[in-house]
């Protein structure tokens, strides 16, 4: 999952290797894991040296791409779902919400949602439509500890095509929940 986010938000040809290769990845393949492995690091520490901010120390933090619901997922699972698990199921919910946003086409929606299937990854859990007794998304509350994890100023990264990327400083709970209403039809 950390691997197909670097993909998805700063390389397009990465993408496109994970996903040529997500069946073979998934049985385990140990050249082509080596490879993922390595190219993910060194995008990640690309991004680290030449990004402007190694320690996070400002609003920015586009490695944190599907993370904001992710860090709920995982606690509020009890940690049943894994870090990788639940980065998975919030890149899915991430780019649904970028391609309702139009930065991203259905297709190119549609093909990172295969490849996490292929891959063998979750594109939801029944933690996403849980709702708070006054009726909103309980997932919103991940939001919120993420905003206060930036320091109270929101900066969620969102893919803008295959590779690319844009940060917007807030999320409307409405699409997010219509788009983890999607996600919970689509069969596992």
């Amino acid at each position: 999952a950390e691997a197909l986010k670097v993909a998805i938000i700063r390389d397009r040809d990465f993408f496109l290797f994970l996903s040529q290769h997500a069946g073979s990845l998934r049985q385990g393949d140990p050249e082509l894991l080596a490879a993922m492995v390595e190219r993910s690091a060194r995008i990640h520490l690309d991004h680290i040296r030449g990004g402007g901010d190694p320690f996070e120390l400002g609003g920015s933090r586009p490695l944190d791409f599907g993370h904001w619901s992710a860090h709920y997922l995982e606690s509020r699972s009890g940690y049943t779902l894994r870090h990788g698990e639940a980065v998975a199921i919030g890149i899915a919910l991430d780019t649904c919400y970028a391609a309702r946003l139009g930065l991203l086409s259905r297709e190119e929606r549609d093909a990172v949602l295969e490849i996490l299937a292929r891959a063998g990854l979750k594109v939801w859990h029944p933690l996403l439509s849980r709702r708070e007794p006054d009726g909103s998304l309980a997932v919103g509350q991940g939001l919120e500890e993420f905003r206060e994890h930036l320091g109270g100023r929101l900066a969620v990264t969102l893919p803008q095509g295959l590779g690319n990327r844009k940060e917007v400083d807030r999320i409307d709970l409405g699409v997010v929940a219509e788009e983890a209403d999607f996600l919970a039809r689509i069969p596992p």
